[in-house]
């Protein structure tokens, strides 16, 4: 061994060539066959395997016995022990075993990492200023709480977590042809107007009628589908298996402050301006992606006049779209969760959590479309031309909410396909209107606004933005606070999660080399065969209750109005769905969210249109005083409403009810986030609680095994056909 080897090897194959490299060519060799069993018929590949990694841990304590210089196994392995909280008296067993570093030495060590951090941070900066790349500041808010449960002694610290990421991409100059990278005007209301309407079709249509066959062939490619259901596995507090690594991701730092308003992110900015990046925003822009709070205040930060510094402005604060997904899932699940809690029972035999954690949300969103998958076209077949409500509101929920959420961020965003998660972000907003989400009926029109702005006025930023959208990943803070989390304890104060938060941004990739071959990486919890046997499931079940909606035929009725039911809500009792409890049209189809709209109705009145405006699943037009004949040729649109073809305007593709209301909605929203931002004020004292991470859920049974059977290729061809079967035996139910 030589003192040159600054950094461990921990591949075997380049272990034996440093070996023979360094004056020992037969060392390696003599020491793994010594670690091979004594007969040759059970020398598997994972034994071999397991003996080049013996060969080369014993060699390294070797050398560790002759000078503790070559302390980096022991160095690396008493970090990673440490990190999983082993106590400082089993590292001092380790010390006395020559497994690990002492006492002394390990905190010596750990103490320096405030003082290498700061260096190394300036040193990386001033590295990407001179030259010239592109820069991203992500800030995101972290506490020592992470559940609903906790000792009255406990101390909250909410801190705010500055990081920052460095890309190949060219920086992009801050203004270019008296263009700043922020719409001067906020929100560009007729911009925004534009951008739908020439979309419209695909707005207003489900989401797997609209995904080119490229999106669906990822969707289905069994890797990316054990991908989607780990996205949401950041927010484990139990154990993190895997250390991931985000090599272009630097902590600038993370400090006490709670980010709850305009002053908070102006102080949580002042972390990064006493770094060098004062001196690149002056001429250059740095993307700011994040969840709403994020975006929203960093934006008011950007258009006030009184922001000092005046750099701050060059700032493009950016909606994250990992929030995106995590919340869109998360509402979906929630908004149907009569119809998901009895999905879950029959699946498992247990009861879901009111709120449950994010692992399961995508786990059940995966296995229902999964299992519509299976049976989609047959019964859209038979059931593509029926308005029954029922009927409607789970195809909107199999057909566009559930594909739409799960592939935004996993399918969408991380294929770099910009024009297509452009559109799916069009669709999400449409979503998050309907469930009338605070903040998100608003937060994607703002970052829509921004993106056509660019476009229109042909800034660098919109290239850059078009060719890398992995720019706009908030994932890293998530990643680097699950790494966090993990090492938090209910009694840490602030000062002491900022030291833990340092060491681990200074140790990461020192932990993520040894994990990387010392540690089994993070699988699932269930196996490909498996997930297939649940799929198959699923579709029973959905069967079966598209069978109990075909036996009871338009049964879904509108309950009276109460005395303070607002004009535009709407109560329902869909049985089959959701039993007795009543919903609103929140969960319905777009065709049921106008009711009562007065600003809709003054603008139908030119044709003749009057309320009520929802669909009516007893008739075959709903054009008010339709006196077509009943023969003639119905078209029946996703979002619940039909019209005979002669009661429409020629070559129109979509529905002028719902179109005409979408629109006055991107209006409403637009104006008032336009207001918003222009207003300091706005919102200073108010808690965005229903913006979380979602780890704060009542699920406290993540990691338990869920028990599964499996399905083998044999099982599964003749399962199908038993769906097929039941597919054709469905009642038969009026079609228009």
């Amino acid at each position: 061994m030589t003192k040159q080897c600054r950094q461990p090897i921990y591949n075997a194959q380049k272990f034996k060539e440093f070996c023979k490299q360094n004056g020992a060519p037969t060392l390696f060799d003599g020491m793994y066959q010594a670690m091979l069993p004594c007969r040759p018929d059970r020398t598997s590949v994972s034994i071999q395997e397991s003996a080049e990694r013996h060969a080369m841990v014993t060699i390294y304590m070797m050398c560790y016995s002759q000078s503790e210089r070559f302390n980096w196994l022991q160095r690396d392995m008493s970090n990673f022990l440490h990190y999983h909280g082993m106590s400082d008296t089993g590292l001092y067993a380790l010390y006395k075993m020559g497994l690990g570093l002492g006492h002394t030495t390990f905190y010596r060590d750990a103490h320096r990492a405030k003082y290498d951090h700061d260096i190394q941070l300036r040193d990386v900066i001033q590295t990407a200023i001179a030259g010239k790349k592109l820069m991203v500041i992500i800030i995101d808010d972290y506490t020592n709480i992470h559940t609903r449960q906790r000792s009255n002694f406990t101390e909250i610290a909410h801190m705010a977590t500055v990081l920052l990421r460095i890309f190949e991409a060219p920086a992009v100059p801050a203004s270019v042809d008296g263009h700043p990278v922020n719409d001067p005007v906020g929100v560009n209301t007729q911009a925004l107007l534009n951008g739908f309407a020439e979309n419209m079709w695909t707005v207003m249509s489900p989401f797997v009628s609209t995904a080119p066959n490229t999106i669906h062939q990822q969707y289905f490619n069994p890797t990316n589908e054990r991908q989607r259901l780990t996205t949401h596995m950041y927010g484990n507090n139990n154990d993190v298996r895997q250390l991931r690594c985000v090599e272009n991701a630097h902590l600038i730092d993370c400090v006490p402050q709670a980010l709850k308003s305009f002053t908070d992110y102006q102080h949580a900015a002042a972390v990064y301006l006493y770094t060098p990046l004062l001196e690149y925003l002056r001429e250059h822009c740095v993307v700011v992606p994040g969840d709403w709070p994020s975006q929203f205040y960093q934006r008011q930060m950007s258009y006030s006049a009184n922001i000092r510094p005046p750099a701050l402005r060059n700032t493009l604060a950016s909606m994250g779209p990992l929030h995106v997904s995590l919340n869109g899932q998360e509402n979906v699940v929630i908004k149907f969760m009569p119809f998901f809690k009895k999905f879950y029972q029959h699946l498992f035999k247990k009861q879901l959590a009111k709120k449950p954690n994010p692992w399961r949300i995508s786990l059940l969103l995966e296995l229902v479309y999964g299992g519509w998958t299976l049976v989609r076209q047959p019964v859209n077949q038979r059931l593509h031309r029926c308005k029954d409500m029922q009927i409607r509101t789970l195809l909107n929920l199999l057909e566009n909410y559930a594909p739409l959420t799960l592939s935004i961020y996993s399918v969408l965003f991380k294929s770099n396909s910009y024009d297509e998660y452009f559109k799916a972000m069009q669709q999400v907003w449409v979503m998050f209107w309907c469930f009338r989400r605070r903040h998100y009926d608003k937060a994607p029109l703002v970052w829509l606004a921004n993106m056509l702005y660019l476009k229109n006025n042909q800034h660098p930023m919109f290239t850059t933005i078009r060719d890398n959208l992995h720019i706009l990943d908030e994932y890293p803070v998530e990643n680097f606070h699950s790494l966090l989390r993990a090492r938090t304890e209910l009694w840490d104060n602030a000062e002491t999660i900022q030291k833990k938060a340092i060491w681990i941004d200074q140790r990461r990739q020192q932990l993520h080399n040894f994990s990387t071959w010392f540690v089994p990486p993070r699988q699932c919890q269930l196996k490909r065969n498996q997930l297939r046997y649940l799929k198959f499931r699923a579709a029973q079940y959905l069967l079966e209750l598209i069978n109990n909606i075909c036996t009871h035929p338009f049964s879904g009725e509108e309950l009276p109005r109460t005395p303070r039911q607002s004009r535009t809500v709407t109560r329902w009792r869909l049985r089959e769905l959701f039993g007795d409890l009543p919903v609103n049209n929140q969960l319905l189809p777009l065709g049921f969210q106008f009711e009562g709209n007065g600003d809709l109705e003054k603008a139908l009145a030119a044709t003749g249109q009057k309320l009520p405006f929802s669909p009516r699943q007893n008739v075959r037009c709903d054009r008010t005083g339709c006196a077509t004949s009943p023969n003639d040729l119905v078209v029946l649109f996703p979002c619940g409403h039909s019209f005979h073809r002669s009661c429409l305007a020629p070559h129109v593709e979509f529905c002028f009810i719902c179109r005409t209301g979408l629109l006055l909605a991107v209006r409403q929203k637009a104006e008032i986030a336009r207001t918003a931002i222009f207003n300091p004020a706005y919102h200073e004292e108010q808690n965005d609680d229903d913006d979380d991470d979602g780890n704060d859920g009542d699920d406290n049974h993540e990691e338990d095994p869920l028990h599964v059977a499996e399905l083998t290729d044999e099982q599964a061809a003749a399962n199908l056909q038993g769906l097929l079967n039941q597919v054709a035996a469905l009642p038969p139910i009026q079609l228009l």
